[in-house]
């Protein structure tokens, strides 16, 4: 209210008819001016609000695709550590099946030995059984 100068009748009377129309004049293109920056302002307002608006729904869903990979991730990671953990069982069992392998070679070989052992303690004991059955006679001659 300090700003406003109280208006004197003294001061009304001095000013000519031809001011009037000028001071309107000015003030019709102060007021243009006025309404047209208002115009302008709320155009940039609104053009600014829908960017926002833009950006925001961009945020979400650049937020939603970044829980998504997260979520992806922590998928992936866990069949990383699982086909590790596969990978480590499988190369147990691989080394296990090599033992095994080892072991039923030998076990084989072993069993070759045996069976050939038996065949010649067999045709032993068959050559013996025979020789026994001979006559007494024969068997100094067969021996």
């Amino acid at each position: 209210m300090d700003k406003i100068k109280e208006v004197s009748p003294s001061s009304l009377t001095s000013h000519t008819s031809l001011n009037y129309p000028q001071k309107l004049t000015s003030l019709r293109n102060d007021a243009d001016n006025a309404i047209a920056r208002a115009e302008d302002a709320e155009a940039r307002n609104k053009k600014l609000e829908q960017e926002l608006l833009e950006r925001e729904q961009e945020n979400t869903s650049l937020n939603h695709r970044l829980t998504r990979s997260d979520a992806e991730i922590d998928e992936l990671e866990t069949q990383i550590k699982d086909l590790k953990q596969k990978l480590t069982i499988s190369s147990d069992a691989t080394s296990t099946n090599e033992g095994l392998a080892r072991k039923v070679q030998l076990l084989e070989e072993e069993l070759d030995a045996c069976e050939k052992n038996l065949r010649e303690t067999t045709e032993k004991c068959v050559d013996w059984h025979l020789y026994s059955f001979l006559p007494t006679h024969l068997q100094v001659e067969a021996g």
